[in-house]
């Protein structure tokens, strides 16, 4: 039974394009496991990043919940609990740690509670040690990808190119999206890492790497229900094991946008083989 069934004991906290949904959708399966309704509640970020990251957080909300609403008057299958949840999430006046802690009231006899907002790889130190003060000492996953094809899946996913093709774009409109702060904030590795393991023992942080989710799932999931101490059996994930989420568009990166990614992710790049040396970094 969970010890504190108020308060998550995990947070999966990124990164944004490696996984965390495939993630997501697998621990959901878990009878061990509690997760919101609604896989992003954008808590901490919303107080703690700056005002045109909240605005973007509430639109996509609103958004969210008129396309789900659209879904079930056209008689496709919504359960009332996750659109509850999520009209919870966007039309809340007040967010505050008490309405925080409130969101897994009902998370009363899982050994495991969490939530997994990519985002809460973006916080500044001051952010990590909110998370610190309000959950106490809890278990951190972070899901490290290569930073060239994080950055460029990030990029792609951001615009809507059924109107736009993508290979009119220039470099330097390439670049301006590349260098947005936020999406830039989203893969410094070395950034989240240093801000996380200052509040947060090494031991209390599972490193995984997003190769690990196209090679080897099954292995991955283990290794997470081990740090979450929790029974690992391969029937609790068959629905969704190898089920692909949020793909992103297959867009080959242009050759001049590709080596500017690779100059300005190389210091990450080696800093990570370096002190990880993960067997596969490349997808």
């Amino acid at each position: 039974m969970a010890t504190n069934a108020s308060k998550p004991n995990f947070l999966c906290i990124g990164a944004q394009k490696a996984g965390t949904t495939w993630l997501y959708h697998n621990l959901k399966q878990h009878p061990q496991i509690w997760l919101p309704a609604y896989k992003e509640i954008h808590y901490f970020d919303e107080i703690h990043l700056d005002k045109s990251t909240v605005t973007r957080i509430e639109r996509n909300r609103l958004s969210t919940l008129s396309r789900e609403l659209n879904k079930k008057l056209k008689g496709e299958t919504i359960s009332y609990s996750y659109l509850k949840f999520l009209a919870h999430l966007a039309f809340s006046e007040v967010k505050d740690d008490q309405w925080y802690l409130a969101l897994f009231k009902e998370a009363i006899s899982q050994d495991a509670i969490g939530e997994i907002t990519p985002a809460y790889s973006a916080l500044p130190e001051l952010g990590v040690k909110h998370i610190k003060g309000l959950l106490g000492d809890i278990k951190i996953i972070y899901i490290l990808r290569n930073p060239v094809k994080r950055a460029w899946s990030q990029v792609v996913t951001s615009r809507h190119w059924d109107t736009l093709d993508y290979q009119q774009i220039s470099y330097e409109e390439w670049v301006e999206m590349i260098d947005a702060k936020y999406s830039l904030l989203k893969g410094h590795y070395t950034r989240t890492i240093t801000n996380y393991e200052k509040y947060f023992a090494q031991d209390k942080i599972l490193y995984l790497f997003y190769d690990d989710i196209c090679l080897n799932p099954a292995n991955m999931l283990q290794n997470v229900c081990n740090f979450l101490e929790i029974k690992y059996e391969e029937g609790y994930f068959n629905s969704t094991i190898n089920f692909l989420f949020n793909n992103s568009p297959k867009m080959d990166i242009p050759e001049k946008v590709e080596k500017y990614l690779t100059e300005k992710y190389k210091e990450q790049e080696e800093l990570i083989i370096e002190r990880f040396k993960p067997p596969s970094f490349k997808l």
